[in-house]
């Protein structure tokens, strides 16, 4: 090769050696940063079950195929028996189903499957700080992911969630999913009301754009697409056993928050100190999840509002706001992060990497970043395997698949199996004791009839120290 040739044959040196001058880079982070949300939700919702709802929805399934009806009073409450009970039973049936097929491990890896479910609709055509998101949000969603009702929530407001946002970006999403997945929805789990105040988030979203009249006309035919969609959306809740009864079923449960927030961790508030923020900010510490998206929801609402966005400031306030008053609302909080909160992040990042990704200190630090993400999901995983992320909290499950230690079931069936009197009775005063008759009240006591919390959730009005009781057993 002559002198000539090999001096036409120069490259830009930041070209070559920078793979941002390739479309490439973004999509190889993204797939390296999915697999790795993928798989670290795998290992997040794959624990040993051990729910105290669990029991009476086993229950209600094996009743509801037993006798081939859905019945509208209490058939399992020693305290509450006969009173009104309307609970969506398709998540009872289902894991009742389940249960027979493969017994508890089965359970374990529905609760798996149900987390890696959501993350997957999550990062459905998500960029890649999505994914980064959605890696620190794992540990939130894979709290409310074991088997039990809410489970489908959490998976289905993630569907709701991605269709909308899609829908309001691109105008083309695939809206007649929403009365479909509504259907199975209103007849899994109460938390349908959460896909209802989403639907009318969006048509306030969209109304929001009308003053700006650059985007006027297209806010306009978004609505004019969606609006049968949306409507058919609320019509199908009516598909129900119970018609509109299940509304005046949520009634009655939200008039009982403020005794479950005394009463149950789950809807207790966030407790927003430096003692306990300061305890949880660490590495292996997945309770710190919830204050970093909270963070990144602050500035993403910040961005949201230099960008003219008020549809999204709505969102992420609103579902702030949950987050903060209740902790069960922590996983829609953090499923509204990853996807609403990467779009202001990448609306506010888009252009600036456009321009500058082909600098070498930008593009090394979009891959360091990347993988910090990807080690922290390793590390986390690794607690979660050696159980080190269960043994220092207090929960009683840990990493595989199968019933809790704390689930007597074998003791349980030789006390009948041997019918042995006394200790049964014994057994008795325990559970009731101990509120921990849910799994045994399920499926193995038929002595008399099982305490379950449903009786005072959703009817209250059983009143005095009998409704606490029912209340707390499971």
């Amino acid at each position: 090769m002559s002198g000539k040739d090999r001096t036409h044959d120069r490259r830009d040196p930041r070209t070559e050696l920078s793979p941002a001058s390739s479309p490439d880079l973004a999509r190889q982070l993204l797939l390296v940063l999915t697999v790795t949300a993928l798989a670290y939700a795998l290992l997040a919702g794959l624990r040993t079950v051990m729910d105290y709802d669990l029991g009476w929805q086993l229950a209600t399934g094996r009743w509801v195929a037993q006798h081939r009806q859905v019945f509208s009073t209490d058939v399992f409450s020693y305290t509450a028996r006969g009173r009104p009970w309307i609970y969506p039973v398709g998540s009872g049936l289902i894991f009742y189903g389940v249960y027979l097929v493969g017994k508890y491990a089965l359970l374990s890896w529905l609760g798996a499957a149900a987390c890696v479910a959501a993350v997957a609709v999550l990062l459905w055509k998500r960029p890649a700080i999505a994914a980064a998101l959605a890696i620190l949000a794992i540990p939130m969603i894979a709290v409310r992911t074991p088997p039990r009702a809410d489970m489908f929530t959490v998976v289905l407001f993630a569907a709701f969630l991605s269709l909308l946002w899609r829908q309001h970006e691109t105008g083309c999403a695939r809206l007649w999913l929403l009365p479909v997945l509504m259907l199975l929805w209103v007849n899994l789990h109460l938390g349908f009301v959460a896909g209802l105040a989403l639907v009318a988030a969006y048509a306030v979203l969209e109304a929001l754009e009308m003053p700006w009249a650059d985007r006027r006309e297209a806010a306009g035919a978004r609505l004019r697409r969606a609006w049968p969609w949306l409507a058919a959306t609320f019509a199908v809740t009516l598909v129900n056993p119970w018609k509109w009864g299940i509304y005046g079923a949520l009634l009655r449960q939200e008039a009982t928050t403020a005794a479950h927030s005394q009463r149950i961790t789950e809807w207790e508030p966030t407790r927003l100190n430096w003692t306990t923020i300061s305890m949880n900010l660490s590495l292996r510490s997945p309770d710190g999840a919830v204050y970093v998206l909270l963070v990144v929801a602050a500035v993403a609402v910040c961005i949201a509002l230099w960008r003219r966005k008020p549809g999204a400031v709505l969102l992420l306030c609103g579902s702030s706001w949950l987050a903060v008053r209740h902790i069960r609302f922590q996983a829609l909080f953090a499923e509204v992060v990853v996807v609403v909160g990467s779009a202001m992040l990448l609306s506010a990042l888009g252009g600036a990497w456009e321009k500058l990704r082909h600098a070498r200190p930008v593009w090394l630090t979009a891959v360091a970043l990347a993988y910090l993400m990807v080690g922290l999901a390793c590390l986390r995983s690794a607690d979660l395997v050696s159980n080190r992320a269960y043994l220092g909290s207090t929960s009683l499950s840990n990493f595989g698949a199968g019933a809790s230690w704390w689930f007597p079931e074998e003791a349980s069936a030789f006390i009948e199996r041997e019918n042995i009197p006394d200790l049964q009775q014994l057994q008795r005063r325990r559970i009731s004791r101990l509120a921990a008759g849910s799994q045994v009240s399920g499926l193995h006591r038929r002595a008399r009839p099982a305490l379950r919390p449903g009786a005072v959730r959703a009817q209250p009005g059983a009143g005095g120290d009998s409704a606490r009781l029912a209340g707390m057993a499971a």
